[in-house]
């Protein structure tokens, strides 16, 4: 269900989201997709955009979460690595 581009998800139902970015493959766990609000739905903090190219998504929190994003701008690139827990 969404309502002002917010999208509601149940909170014991959420899976875990893959995606490909490049030829690699970023796993986001249910635990860090999903904001608690109380009761038995969850927020789901990925954005929709609909661009001149196509549709995109922005990652946000969920993402970052789980991946360090890395600038290199001298080679005009973006790396991710993964968080370590401690």
């Amino acid at each position: 269900m969404s309502f002002y581009k917010t999208f509601l998800i149940d909170c014991d139902k959420t899976p875990k989201l893959e995606l490909t970015i490049g030829n690699r493959k970023y796993v986001i766990e249910a635990e860090n997709l999903i904001v608690r609000g109380g009761g038995d739905l969850c927020i789901l903090p990925l954005t929709p955009m609909v661009l001149p190219g196509g549709p995109e998504w922005i990652l946000g929190d969920p993402f970052i979460r789980q991946y360090c994003n890395i600038y290199d701008l001298g080679k005009r690139r973006i790396g991710f690595a993964k968080v370590r827990k401690s």
